[in-house]
């Protein structure tokens, strides 16, 4: 008789026999990286990476404030991982932004509004 459990619509992951993650994902969070981004790329969940990040002394963002990328770089990287298959709704997760968000950046025809603010200053 098995003993190996699933569970329906929720993902089991293999963890390593340390139960350790790397220490690189430090150096990629602050790189830009999202909680869900290593999440998804260490195949576990936000909440071990957020507890592996504080046990290393990482200081974390404040929740729900996206790292400072220039826009043309983070699409350059939404590109390349659809490029290599990646789905738009898995790149969606890994940056924190709806499926509908990515369909627009990687539309070679979308051209984004300038923000108010840059605008105002751009003029005076």
């Amino acid at each position: 008789m098995s003993h190996h459990h699933t569970f329906s619509n929720r993902p089991v992951f293999a963890v390593q026999p340390n139960g350790s993650l790397p220490a690189s994902i430090a150096e990629e969070y602050r790189a830009g990286a999202t909680l869900a981004g290593l999440a998804a790329k260490h195949g576990t969940y936000v909440a071990r990476v957020t507890t592996a990040l504080r046990a290393m002394g990482v200081q974390m963002r404040p929740k729900g404030v996206a790292p400072s990328v220039p826009a043309r770089e983070r699409r350059n990287r939404m590109v390349a991982l659809r490029a290599a298959g990646l789905s738009q709704q898995r790149i969606a997760t890994m940056f924190q932004i709806s499926r509908q968000r990515v369909a627009q950046i990687l539309d070679p025809t979308y051209l984004p509004r300038l923000r108010k603010s840059y605008a105002a200053r751009s003029h005076s």
